[in-house]
């Protein structure tokens, strides 16, 4: 049995014995591939440059050798690399409803590699062990996406179920693809590492966007918008296939049942309607029964009535109407109305109770929806399939204008938004409007939808210039802290004279920011602007030995032409780069000159360690150590406090998925905001909150998101539809009330 999540929306399925893929997996598969393709272009690019580099840096021949040839069958089948690629992909996605096929793209040589003992085994492990450790760590780090992804794609699945082994674009098929398009390679097993190293951090580590987009299509699709919890979908799709309480074909929303629901206020009227909480009784009234069309007739005339009231932007108690209704003729002997129509009115009345008392809305659209009350209570009163079919206009226009209002604050300024009055005149509409059909539910909910559109594009465009720009900024963060942790664990405790250090810390460690921000902390240009921070310090101790003294009499030009090149990169000006260059090789020459000789003419060149502005520039704040709990400042307190966080929490902060909507309470600027998370930053280990225009509100690193998680700060909101998840509340309620009251009862 296939398990699904909750909120399925109407999709085009695959019937069974369709083995065609269908047309949002064959969308997917485009998706994905045109970001492949463009990944691997730039994997082929930048490993030309790494290898040509690497050849040029290679201590002997045969290493200078075997790079240079790996260079030189990259660039030649490169195309084919790429085209198998994307043929063991597209074979994949062909093969995703087959149930007898097994599509792992993995590669044959490395299966076979079992089978018999060879000089190149240990090789073959190598690569296994490559492979697998990308596997690991992109499914890792696409946990929460991956599981939401195999979840809709089983959905789309008709003969078969979708896991991770089957998934078309899970890191195992696309590493074991990428694994065997590079047998086409004749290269050495060093410089195929380097290769899959390269692939693992121009490609496996973006995998997240193709997830994301994936996600999205399915999403914006009605497949499964929502997840939250499994439920058993053969037997989902068994129910839908079975008529209705109501008498009806139409399939039941998956959300909740109808037929229980029905079943449920059967039984507990049989054990008295006083067990059900907030249920009022019309049908057992003394009076005459008052007919469905003759009700809904008053309700037309009292709705025009209380739209013209003071008071018309007050909530109607349903109830309390229906009682007046009811008592109008004779308080004393009030009429009744039908079973059904009683079960109507007060399933109603509980829908907007939750409605009011539902904290994921904010207060002025609770206030909005609840207008609605009277023009609802009558759509259902008419048509008997309304709690039933979940595609009903009504019931997808309350759906919707929750959905809108999920980033929406309380604030009065939030109601003179442009978008917020339109929505608000729509429900006026509907409010004014007295026709008996569902049409004005259809024009109305096309309007609301497209002002959703309009707004949710305008903030995408907001949202992602804001999360560009949050990834550019903690990018240029961890370059910066990497330069600085670097330079100050070199110069800390080492005694430099004094041109060097604020060489050292005010010019290379821009150098090296640029290097780190250009081209990676793996780069051998990074390698190389490390590297000469611990020459430079070689070069200005005292070379006791000939041996020394010769070698730095080799390695100075080219230190000095390094030094040089590194400036030039960061964009000093020529005078500033002789005069500083200048300045080292005489400090250097000068240094040699004095620890060979004991003429105290020579120039005594004084040594120094770092002084205090000059740690504090490289990110050391003095004066550090632990402190009592009595002498910490707050900011400490809540420091401290971070690092006793449970795992539990940690995990949980880690695991909220992209675009989930938050009720936040933020202390520094001393209110509750409703944002979404919609980056996270690995660099600076960091989550970007914006709000429902795309502009950044608020930014916390995982340890605080996971603090104010755990102090219920940070509370994700329920985004599901509103109907249901109210339905669902409404049922589970009087479940639990019928099974107190019946401990045999079953639903």
């Amino acid at each position: 049995m296939k398990n699904e999540p909750n909120h399925v929306q109407a999709v085009n399925k695959p019937k069974a014995g369709d083995n065609s893929p269908p047309a949002l997996v064959l969308q997917i598969k485009e998706n994905a591939l045109s970001i492949l393709m463009s990944y691997l272009e730039s994997l082929f690019s930048s490993c030309d440059d790494l290898f040509f580099d690497l050849s040029s840096r290679a201590a002997s021949n045969t290493e200078q050798n075997l790079y240079f040839e790996s260079m030189r069958e990259l660039r030649v089948r490169k195309n084919g690399v790429i085209e198998n690629f994307k043929h063991r992909l597209e074979q994949a996605f062909a093969d995703f409803p087959n149930p007898h096929s097994d599509n792992r793209t993995s590669d044959d040589s490395l299966k076979s590699s079992s089978e018999g003992l060879s000089l190149v085994q240990h090789d073959e492990i190598e690569q296994k062990v490559a492979i697998n450790g990308m596997i690991s760590k992109a499914r890792a780090n696409n946990q929460e996406a991956l599981y939401q992804l195999v979840t809709r794609l089983d959905y789309l699945s008709s003969a078969k179920r979708i896991n991770n082994s089957n998934n078309p674009i899970d890191p195992e098929q696309i590493c074991h693809g990428f694994a065997g398009a590079c047998e086409l390679l004749d290269i050495n097993i060093k410089a195929k590492i380097i290769l899959y190293k390269q692939f693992d951090r121009l490609v496996i580590s973006k995998l997240a966007n193709v997830y994301s987009n994936a996600n999205d299509l399915l999403i914006n699709a009605g497949v499964i918008p929502t997840i939250t919890h499994t439920i058993n979908k053969d037997a989902c799709d068994e129910q839908s296939a079975q008529p209705n309480a109501a008498g009806s074909d139409r399939p039941s929303q998956p959300g909740f049942d109808f037929r229980e629901l029905s079943r449920l206020l059967t039984n507990l009227r049989a054990l008295g309607l006083d067990r059900i909480p907030n249920y009022q009784s019309y049908s057992s009234n003394p009076g005459p029964l008052m007919s469905s069309q003759d009700l809904l007739a008053t309700l037309s005339l009292l709705q025009l009535q209380h739209l013209h009231a003071p008071s018309n932007t007050n909530a109607v108690d349903l109830r309390e109407l229906i009682h007046s209704i009811l008592s109008e003729a004779s308080p004393d002997n009030p009429k009744s109305v039908k079973q059904s129509d009683e079960d109507v009115i007060n399933l109603v009345a509980m829908f907007f109770d939750f409605v009011l008392d539902d904290n994921n809305l904010p207060v002025a659209f609770q206030a909005l929806i609840s207008r609605l009350q009277i023009p609802i209570l009558k759509v259902a009163l008419r048509d008997k399939h309304f709690f039933s079919d979940h595609e009903h206009p009504a019931r997808k226009l309350v759906n919707c204008l929750a959905s809108a209002s999920i980033g929406w604050g309380d604030a009065e300024s939030e109601q003179k938004d442009k978008t917020y009055k339109a929505i608000a005149t729509i429900v006026q509409a509907i409010v004014e409007s007295n026709a008996e059909d569902n049409t004005i539910y259809r024009e109305k909910l096309k309007e609301v939808q497209a002002l959703i559109k309009q707004a949710e594009h305008r903030s995408a465009l907001i949202e992602k210039r804001t999360s560009q720009a949050a990834k550019g900024e903690a990018k240029t963060q961890k370059a910066k802290h990497t330069a600085q942790q670097l330079l100050f664990k070199q110069l800390e405790s080492t005694q430099l004279p004094k041109v060097v250090n604020e060489f050292l810390v005010d010019q290379w460690q821009q150098l090296l920011i640029i290097t780190h921000l250009k081209y990676g902390e793996e780069s051998p240009q990074w390698i190389d602007a490390s590297q000469l921070v611990g020459d430079l310090i070689w070069a200005c101790r005292p070379q006791q030995d000939e041996k020394s003294r010769q070698r730095l009499g080799k390695i100075k030009a080219d230190l000095i032409q390094r030094i040089t090149q590194g400036l030039v990169t960061a964009a000093i000006n020529d005078e500033e780069i002789n005069r500083i260059t200048g300045q080292i090789k005489h400090t250097i020459d000068s240094l040699q000159n004095q620890s060979q000789s004991s003429d105290q003419k020579e120039e005594h060149i004084a040594l120094h360690t770092l002084t205090a502005e000059q740690a504090q520039s490289l990110g050391h704040t003095p004066g550090g150590g632990s402190k009592s709990w009595k002498d910490m400042t707050a900011l400490e307190r809540q420091q401290a406090r971070y690092k006793k966080l449970t795992y539990e929490y940690i995990k949980k902060a880690e695991n909220v998925p992209l675009n989930t909507w938050l009720s936040y309470e933020d202390n520094k600027q001393g209110k509750v905001l409703r944002c979404k998370l919609a980056a996270m930053i690995e660099a600076s280990d960091s989550y970007i909150f914006v709000n429902k225009f795309g502009f950044k509100v608020l930014e916390k690193s995982r340890k605080e998101f996971a603090y104010d998680m755990q102090q219920n700060r940070a509370k994700p909101l329920q985004t599901g539809l509103l109907f249901d998840r109210a339905m669902s509340a409404i049922t589970a309620n009087l479940r639990d009330l019928a099974k107190s009251s019946n401990p045999s009862y079953q639903t």
